[in-house]
């Protein structure tokens, strides 16, 4: 469920999503891993073990925009992330709050800065498994119209984090970047590409990534809307910890019935495997390699009109 309320300067989203599964998706940055809750019998040289274990997911989120001047505008997020699976030993929660201003010099191009803080729970419920994090950015966009009907945009920020995490203290140089291209047939493309620290469901330390992503999207005709994924991420579990990479890919279409309700086809790919020369993590193999397929049936509703 997510509100929207914009008005000609400044603008409200709050959103809220709650998520049941009879197995947990594993969100590894860089792809999406299906791996299993309980752990009994779980061969880490295995690569088709799959067990079944319920778990819900609840997801909040709000943001405010504001633009102070005609040049300057602010932005102030927040969210939270609480998983729930019956095993300490798995859940986290997840507090995220932070801030940015952009201001533009020329229509085309801008300075922003921002401020972020993260607390973290993980797995085990002990003091070291509380990670608190701090990031300040800074960065530029920039945005130009190649022509009428053709636009490319590119945002690009760099800064530092401090990860506490008990008595230990880690740093991270931290990036993200993201190129979009607009075509005048209503198809676009971006590319993004993101190094940050996350906390996961089953990992006592913190992840540390470096992800690229590019996405195609676009519309075939009245109805069909398409987009095709590709991407995959390098990584460590800890600061020096378990290396891994990964790599997604998925394509989906979209026909709309009616203004209200549509169906879905999406195929998905993805694979990820650890070092061979670290030790694998506990509950998930070493490699997987997995492909599937889904068709959904979706509905909407206006809240306001």
């Amino acid at each position: 469920m997510r509100y929207t309320n914009p008005s000609k300067s400044a603008h409200v989203r709050v959103g809220q999503r709650v998520d049941y599964a009879p197995y947990y998706s594993l969100p590894l940055p860089g792809a999406l891993v299906t791996a299993p809750l309980d752990r009994v019998g779980l061969s880490a040289d295995r690569e088709d073990h799959l067990v079944g274990h319920e778990s819900y997911i609840s997801n909040s989120d709000v943001s405010y925009y504001r633009e102070l001047t005609p040049r300057t505008s602010l932005s102030v997020e927040g969210g939270y992330r609480f998983t729930y699976s019956g095993d300490p030993s798995f859940d986290v929660r997840d507090l995220r709050v932070g801030g940015h201003a952009l201001h533009r010099f020329t229509p085309a191009f801008g300075v922003r800065s921002g401020y972020g803080y993260r607390y973290g729970t993980l797995p085990g419920g002990s003091i070291t498994g509380v990670v608190r994090s701090q990031d300040v950015d800074l960065g530029i966009e920039y945005s130009r119209p190649l022509s009428k009907t053709r636009r490319a945009s590119v945002v690009v920020s760099s800064g530092a984090a401090v990860i506490e995490m008990g008595t230990d203290r880690m740093y991270r140089m931290t990036a993200n970047g993201s190129f979009k291209y607009d075509t005048p047939d209503r198809w676009a493309l971006q590319i993004d590409y993101d190094r940050g620290v996350q906390v996961i469901e089953g990992f006592t330390q913190p992840i540390f990534s470096d992800g690229v992503m590019a996405r195609l999207s676009g519309l075939f005709g009245p109805r069909i809307e398409a987009s095709f994924e590709i991407g995959g991420a390098i990584g460590q579990i800890g600061q020096p910890g378990r290396r891994y990479h990964n790599f997604q890919g998925a394509a989906q279409m979209r026909y709309a019935f009616t203004k209200y309700m549509a169906v879905e086809v999406q195929g998905l790919s993805y694979q990820y495997e650890f070092d061979p020369s670290s030790t694998p993590v506990e509950f998930i193999p070493r490699a997987m390699d997995r492909r599937g397929g889904r068709v959904s049936l979706v509905f909407w509703l206006p809240m306001t009109q």
